[in-house]
C-alpha cells in the first residue's frame, strides 16, 4: 500500500456503501478514490456492490441500467468532489494567509492607518 497513512483495503471496503450513498466527507473521499485507483481488488468489490445496489434500484424503478456508464459516472463524480473540495481548501488557505498578512502589516503600522 505504500505509506502508513494510505487507506487499507478493509477501510476502503467499509466505505463503499457510504460512498454509494454520497455521504463521504472530504478526507474519506480523497482516500477512498485514491485507493480504488490503485487497488484492483477493492475496485472489483466496489463494482460488484454497485451492480447489486444500483442495479436493483434501477430494476425496481423500471429505469435502464448501463453498468459501465453508471460506474464511470459515479467515480467521475467522486473525483470531481475531491478536486472541488481541494480547490476550495486551497483558496481558503490563501485567503487566510492574505488576511493574516494584512493584519500583521496593520499591527506593524505599515499601512499607516
Amino acid at each position: 500500500m505504500g505509506k502508513d497513512r494510505d487507506m487499507q483495503c478493509s477501510q476502503a471496503q467499509a466505505l463503499i456503501q457510504t460512498f454509494m450513498d454520497d455521504n463521504l466527507e472530504f478526507g474519506q473521499m480523497r482516500g477512498f478514490m485514491k485507493h480504488l485507483k490503485s487497488c484492483d481488488e477493492c475496485r472489483d468489490e466496489f463494482e460488484n456492490r454497485f451492480l447489486v445496489y444500483e442495479g436493483m434500484r434501477k430494476i425496481e424503478s423500471g429505469e435502464d441500467f448501463n453498468f459501465e456508464d453508471e460506474v464511470r459516472e459515479k467515480l467521475k463524480v467522486g473525483d470531481a468532489f475531491v478536486k472541488a473540495a481541494f480547490r476550495t481548501k486551497a483558496a481558503l488557505a490563501v485567503l487566510i494567509a492574505v488576511v493574516a498578512a494584512a493584519l500583521l502589516c496593520y499591527r506593524l503600522g505599515i499601512f499607516g492607518l
